[in-house]
């Protein structure tokens, strides 16, 4: 499954692109400007051996080639076939995932606070975030690479959605100041004001700490397993201000839904079991087909084909903030059965 950001993608990318926002050496000197990037891209196959068995890697190096931080890598076993990442890392057999290798490509998140490997957080300057995959022996040369020049400084970027070095989507978001990543997960044609959905796992998106109260309250009701297999139907927590609702349903068809918006409540979208695809979009462009209903709190847009398509797997979840239009329950290829918490929080 791949995103779809609707626009053709561009034939004439380098393997490095730049991200930099130019400021003078002085100021980009003085300062370590805390943060969060957020990488989203998309793995394929790059015609190993191993088919869908792969190795990957995710690490930064300063502009000269000192290596920083490993960011993320799956399949120990097998990871020492990655040439550029082991001969940076020197401890990369304690940062490799434990288990065997990845069996899927598709898209995937990647995130990093800016601090070293002793937590604290790193200059502003030139860094390079680096991307591996392999599936094959190293000797074969079946790669996947690809080089991201970044210019961390106080000031925030988004570059994307780009095709380099064996990779797709590729999309990238650097916000300082601490605060939690707003990567949008769509189309960057136009990029939406104010994006500020989320795509990641519970665990990593528990450890941001920086959501409102009632948001990460309604994230730790996640880690109840009372929760996780409570009985169909809707269970209030706080009143009207958080509930949520368990479901169990056949995915539908990509071309057969609707997007939808909410004006009151944001929605966390946890995956229990199955897997399911969900559209996302910039609400700008979208004709209306049900206006909002002010008790359901929703209103509904005519289907539209340019919209993202976001995977979610069990242990996954999707937060969508009001006015956010979004299409859930879709199959990926074909139907299947879906068990799914919708946690709703008001935010009026």
């Amino acid at each position: 499954m791949s995103f779809d950001f609707g626009t053709k993608p561009r034939k004439s990318i380098p393997q490095s692109f730049f991200l930099c926002v130019l400021l003078s050496t002085a100021t980009i000197a003085q300062n370590a400007t805390p943060g969060v990037l957020t990488l989203l891209y998309e793995t394929n196959n790059p015609g190993g051996k191993y088919g869908d068995l792969n190795v990957h890697a995710v690490w930064v190096e300063k502009a000269d080639g000192t290596f920083v931080q490993t960011l993320d890598s799956w399949g120990k076993e097998h990871a020492k076939q990655l040439k550029q990442w082991t001969a940076a890392d020197k401890k990369w057999k304690l940062h490799a995932r434990t288990g065997a290798t990845l069996m899927a490509y598709g898209p995937f998140i990647t995130r990093w606070n800016a601090t070293d490997a002793s937590g604290s957080v790193i200059p502003d300057g030139d860094y390079i975030v680096r991307l591996e995959l392999t599936n094959d022996n190293a000797n074969k040369n079946k790669f996947s690479r690809v080089s991201i020049p970044l210019c961390k400084t106080a000031q925030p970027v988004t570059v994307g959605a780009l095709d380099a070095g064996g990779y797709k989507q590729i999309l990238l978001s650097w916000r300082p100041g601490g605060t939690e990543p707003p990567l949008p997960k769509s189309t960057l044609s136009p990029i939406p004001k104010d994006p500020n959905m989320i795509l990641d796992e519970l665990n990593k998106t528990l450890s941001h700490g920086q959501l409102n109260p009632r948001i990460m309250k309604g994230l730790e009701l996640l880690k109840d397993k009372s929760v996780l297999s409570a009985e169909l139907g809707k269970h209030e927590v706080d009143g009207t201000n958080l509930y949520y609702s368990v479901d169990e349903y056949q995915s539908k068809p990509w071309e057969q839904g609707r997007p939808e918006i909410h004006q009151k409540y944001l929605d966390i979208q946890y995956m229990v079991s199955g897997t399911e695809c969900m559209g996302f979009c910039p609400l700008e462009g979208l004709t209306i087909d049900q206006p909002y209903n002010t008790q359901k709190d929703v209103a509904f847009y005519k289907y539209a084909p340019g919209m993202t398509k976001l995977v979610l797997r069990p242990g996954m979840l999707a937060i969508f903030w009001p006015n956010e239009p979004h299409m859930p329950s879709r199959q990926i290829e074909q139907p299947q059965t879906v068990r799914k918490i919708v946690i709703k929080v008001k935010m009026d």
